[in-house]
């Protein structure tokens, strides 16, 4: 497959994962475990045939605004993780409260 071949692949992908990187910040944002497990193995498909595509000659032959629509795809990736991560802290926090609250009724039955 040469470069020019790949660079046309990456289109469609790439509007597949905007897409689906919308939808995903939605589902974390709504806290939908569920569905968020889902989409982010679709997402994580898609990445690797994105990044399987993009080798050295494939990212040479990017114009600008692919390289810019990339780094936004990146960008939004970044800040989906770091929802999910203050989702996750959050999570604990929860666990730890109903883990000391769990206490504090065993010890005054």
């Amino acid at each position: 497959m040469t470069a020019a071949t790949r660079v046309a692949a990456l289109a469609p992908l790439m509007a597949e994962l905007d897409a689906l990187t919308s939808e995903l910040a939605a589902v974390v944002t709504a806290k939908d475990y569920e569905r968020f497990s889902v989409l982010q193995a679709q997402q994580e498909k898609l990445m690797t045939r994105l990044l399987a595509a993009l080798n050295k000659d494939a990212l040479a032959a990017l114009d600008e605004p692919q390289r810019a629509g990339l780094r936004e795809l990146v960008q939004r990736r970044e800040a989906i993780q770091a929802e999910l991560a203050q989702w996750s802290e959050d999570v604990r926090a929860e666990l730890v409260l109903i883990n000391q609250n769990s206490r504090v009724l065993k010890h005054y039955r």
